[in-house]
């Protein structure tokens, strides 16, 4: 069985946590940490929630997958 955990390291609590599993890490074999490489950044988020939100507002504006997809 696998789990997964997001932890964003945006605290001093969240990074001790973070420390604290990648020293057991070096101990025990069955705990592999990885970095989310692909997280967006603050800059991404506010962009795509902006396009989201232009996108509700707008709905006749654009195609649909279908449309994209036979263009291809």
């Amino acid at each position: 069985m696998t789990y997964t955990m997001r932890i964003s390291a945006t605290s001093p609590q969240a990074m001790s946590i973070i420390n604290m599993l990648r020293t057991l890490a070096k101990d025990y074999d069955f705990l592999q940490i990885t970095e989310d490489t692909n997280a967006l950044t603050a800059e991404q988020e506010k962009e795509l929630s902006r396009r989201h939100r232009f996108v509700k507002k707008n709905p006749s504006v654009g195609k649909t997958w279908e449309e994209l997809e036979k263009s291809l």
